[in-house]
């Protein structure tokens, strides 16, 4: 990790248990050939990805979808859940089975209207026909550099300076793509100027490092970690931890996803469920407790998930 600002600490090391819980939720991205997330203009309502169901799979195999994904796409994704059909439960619903959850409001699923009932340990959750923005006011942190998006630091200013002056947040997000050519998953989280030097990360750099251009750009963003439902091309299946960016446009918060490309070619339905707020020396500590992801078991669909087109 890179050196503290002045006035900083470095946080202690992180055990490699939890490197490993916190990479369980990440993905790493291919060059190109994921689902489209990004924005275009600042100025208009972003384009965001299709819900579409996708063509007929039968029960999910996360491992094969991976698998399928490793000869264009080396460790495109992880931190996998078990998809798979459930006549139980609803259509146009899944249902999240979840470890340790006690019936609270369970993140932004709850703030967003998605999560309707919990029902023996199921948390039940509306399939969205679009991505589930949000209406958030803009914080004066959303703009702000901090320890994790650190956008003061040299690295980071170095590489604005090379960037448009007025780009919008599709080329911001075309950029980042390509600014991290080094696609895996041996970084935990890493704040924006170590990626900066390392060009280097899963989905969680994406997110943090696009997060840090934006705000270095004018615009109000901020990362938010969940759960993706992703079709590959053959139209295999799989749910996986996932963190992606938003930026605010127009008063709401539209996806904005650097790690996961091509619309044309994969699929993906986000459903967040956390919007980091400490971007302080503890980041990892809040990303774990209170991310909810790691309380999923496994995802649930009714056959009719899986049939639709």
């Amino acid at each position: 990790m890179t050196e503290p600002r002045s006035g900083m600490t470095r946080p202690p090391q992180l055990s490699v248990t939890l490197l490993g819980l916190i990479a369980a939720l990440s993905c790493s991205a291919g060059p190109q050939g994921l689902a489209s997330s990004g924005a275009q203009a600042p100025a208009s309502k972003p384009p965001q990805p299709s819900a579409t169901v996708p063509p007929p799979a039968g029960s999910a195999d996360a491992s094969a979808l991976a698998a399928s994904a490793a000869g264009a796409l080396p460790q495109m994704l992880l931190g996998a859940f078990e998809l798979v059909a459930n006549p139980g439960t609803p259509s146009g619903e899944l249902e999240l089975e979840l470890s340790g959850f006690e019936g609270k409001p369970f993140g932004e699923l709850t703030r967003r209207g998605l999560s309707s009932k919990v029902l023996d340990g199921r948390l039940r959750v509306k399939l969205p026909t679009q991505y589930p923005s949000s209406s958030d006011p803009v914080l004066a942190a959303h703009r702000a550099c901090s320890f994790v998006i650190d956008c003061d630091e040299p690295v980071v200013r170095g590489v604005l300076a090379t960037l448009p002056q007025s780009i919008s947040t599709e080329q911001l997000r075309e950029f980042v793509a390509r600014f991290i050519s080094k696609k895996d998953l041996s970084h935990g989280f890493d704040i924006a100027s170590e990626t900066a030097r390392s060009h280097a990360g899963d989905c969680s750099e994406h997110a943090v490092f696009y997060t840090a251009l934006a705000r270095g750009s004018g615009m109000a963003a901020r990362v938010v970690e969940g759960l993706a439902l992703v079709t590959d091309p053959r139209g295999q299946q799989g749910a996986f931890g996932h963190a992606w960016a938003e930026v605010n446009v127009d008063g709401s918060w539209w996806l904005a996803d650097a790690a996961l490309g091509d619309q044309t070619s994969w699929k993906v339905l986000y459903l967040p469920m956390f919007v980091m707020q400490s971007e302080g020396t503890n980041y990892t500590v809040e990303a774990l407790t209170k991310a909810n992801v790691h309380l999923v078991k496994r995802v649930l669909a009714n056959p009719a998930y899986f049939e639709r087109r």
